[in-house]
């Protein structure tokens, strides 16, 4: 029994280490990034190693691990002034930190049995990466009409949305916005954001909230 334990702790390591893998170097989808991940040399298609993004400016958006193609153990996010705004652990699907808050002013309803109640949450529902993240999703799949360009373009805008107790993204609805063409687009770029949300916390469970999102936009004239 010594033997066979002995040669089976040995050839473990082995096997990890004969792992081959290819660096490779891309644009992220969905967002204006640069990621660098690795695949494995005998089936491309496969994640496994060091998973980075960063911008163009070369600061780091995120910092991960992939194991056969899934996300693992503890990842790392930032925001544009290189502080971290979540980590979250893939291995046991929680968030264990994050520093990402909604201005005090916001305005979160739970959901029950198709009644409203305002409350006051232990968790907010959380975009995985933050909020930046978020607003880096909607800037590089936001189709601005060609006319706002024409003159300097400012406005606040208001969308309303329900994040459910599973992580998606529902019911969005517009509230403010004063050019029609852009509020029929933002609406269309918010019904294809991921279902990347970490669902608010209640009384220790996730929960449906609704609440209301800003978002500002400037359009400059060059």
């Amino acid at each position: 029994m010594k033997k066979t334990l002995f040669i089976v702790i040995i050839l473990f390591p082995l096997t990890c280490i004969s792992q081959k893998l290819k660096k490779i170097k891309d644009k992220e989808s969905d967002y204006p990034n640069e990621i660098i991940y690795h695949v494995l040399k005998s089936n491309k298609l496969i994640k496994y190693g060091p998973y980075q993004v960063k911008t163009w400016t070369d600061k780091f958006i995120m910092q991960g691990f992939y194991k056969n193609d899934k996300r693992d153990s503890i990842w790392t996010y930032y925001n544009m002034k290189k502080e971290i705004v979540q980590k979250y652990d893939f291995t046991n699907d929680t968030i264990v930190l994050w520093n990402d808050y909604y201005p005090d002013s916001t305005i979160f309803s739970l959901i029950d049995n198709g009644t409203e109640k305002i409350v006051q949450l232990e968790r907010p529902p959380l975009f995985l990466g933050g909020q930046g993240r978020l607003s880096d999703y909607i800037l590089e799949n936001l189709k601005i009409p060609d006319e706002m360009f024409e003159n300097n373009y400012s406005d606040n805008l208001l969308i309303a949305v329900t994040i459910t107790k599973e992580g998606k993204i529902i019911d969005q609805n517009f509230i403010s916005g004063k050019y029609e063409k852009l509020n029929i687009a933002l609406m269309e770029c918010y019904k294809k954001i991921p279902d990347t949300w970490i669902p608010a916390i209640y009384k220790g469970n996730p929960v449906d909230v609704r609440f209301i999102i800003p978002f500002k936009l400037r359009t400059k004239h060059l």
